[in-house]
C-alpha cells in the first residue's frame, strides 16, 4: 500500500490545501506564544475586549465586510512568513534564560507548526471523502 491509497478499498486520497495547512500551522504558532506570554494573557484578554468594545460598531455593515475581505487576504499567512515565525520563535524560547519545563510545549509546538505546514504542503492527506448521503443496501 503506497502513499496513493489508504485502507484497504485502495481509496485514491487528495492532497490537503496549502491554505488549510497554513492556517493549522499559523494556529499552533499563536498556541505557542499564547502559552509563552501566559502571565501576560489576562491582560491581553482585557485588552482585546476594550478593543473589540470600542470598534465593534464601526465595522459593521459594509465596513465590516471591507475589513472582511483584508482578513481573508491576510489570514492564513504566506508559508514563507509562517517559516520566519516559526524559525524565529523557536530561536527566541531556546535562547531564552526560562526553566526548560517553560519552554518544551512552546518549541515543541513551533516544530509540530513546522511538521504540519510541511505535510500540508507535500503529502498527501485525505481531506475528504465523498460518501452517499443514503447507503444503498443491496436487496
Amino acid at each position: 500500500m503506497g502513499p496513493s491509497s489508504v485502507g484497504r478499498y485502495g481509496e485514491a486520497m487528495m492532497k490537503l490545501e496549502p491554505r488549510a495547512a497554513r492556517r493549522r500551522a499559523a494556529v499552533f504558532v499563536i498556541f505557542a506564544a499564547a502559552l509563552w506570554w501566559l502571565e501576560w494573557m489576562p491582560a491581553l484578554l482585557v485588552l482585546a475586549l476594550v478593543t473589540w468594545v470600542v470598534v465593534h460598531k464601526r465595522f459593521e455593515g459594509e465596513p465590516g465586510e471591507a475589513l472582511g475581505r483584508v482578513r481573508q487576504r491576510l489570514w492564513p499567512p504566506a508559508s514563507i512568513v509562517l517559516i520566519a515565525l516559526i524559525v524565529a520563535g523557536t530561536a527566541v524560547y531556546y535562547a531564552s534564560n526560562r526553566a526548560l519545563d517553560a519552554k518544551m510545549l512552546p518549541i515543541a509546538l513551533n516544530v509540530f507548526a513546522l511538521v504540519t505546514l510541511i505535510l500540508g504542503i507535500r503529502w498527501p492527506v485525505a481531506a475528504s471523502r465523498e460518501r452517499p448521503a443514503v447507503s444503498s443496501l443491496s436487496s
